[in-house]
């Protein structure tokens, strides 16, 4: 018996009998400290609103439109390049519905190149401030139809949205 009183109280600085004081690890602190952080980001994004949170949460994806314009023109998929709607966001600005043959001609900045074994001649570049102001563009203050429109749907961009005109433009 004292055999195995001396082992267990080996010494009372290195190996306390009682382990009731002892804290917790520091795995559970931390998870507790992760818990925490994200309890508060719910608790902010449900009552402040998400679009508040979203703008430190979202990241640029020019690459990857980029890789996907590029995909388009290599396979010659005309309607991927000239009429899939893509959001563009570059970390600051947010181009909303645009397509790879607007951003290859009209936003260069983003380094999209053109495609030249795709034609889209149907689509043409306007100004407007409006999805109604963008409707009436085929027609010139005169009432007559614009030559240069004829048969072709019109685009314009407006408040950072790539607006298509509801139709083509009449050919006659």
């Amino acid at each position: 018996m004292n055999d195995k009183k001396e082992k267990r109280s080996f010494h009372p600085l290195i190996s306390p009998k009682s382990t009731r004081g002892q804290g917790l690890s520091t795995t559970a602190i931390i998870l507790i400290v992760i818990g925490i952080i994200i309890l508060v980001v719910l608790v902010i994004g449900f009552s402040v609103g998400w679009g508040k949170i979203a703008p430190f949460l979202s990241n640029s994806n020019v690459g990857s439109v980029s890789t996907q314009c590029s995909t388009a023109c290599t396979t010659n998929s005309v309607y991927d390049f000239c009429s899939k709607q893509r959001d563009l966001n570059d970390g600051t600005t947010t181009l909303k519905s645009v397509t790879c043959n607007y951003l290859s001609q009209k936003e260069t900045s983003y380094g999209i190149e053109t495609c030249p074994s795709i034609s889209c001649n149907n689509l043409e570049f306007v100004t407007a401030n409006s999805q109604a102001d963008l409707d009436s563009k085929c027609k010139g203050s005169d009432g007559n139809l614009i030559d240069a429109y004829k048969g072709k749907t019109l685009q314009a961009m407006v408040s950072g949205q790539l607006l298509t005109s509801s139709s083509p433009c009449p050919s006659a």
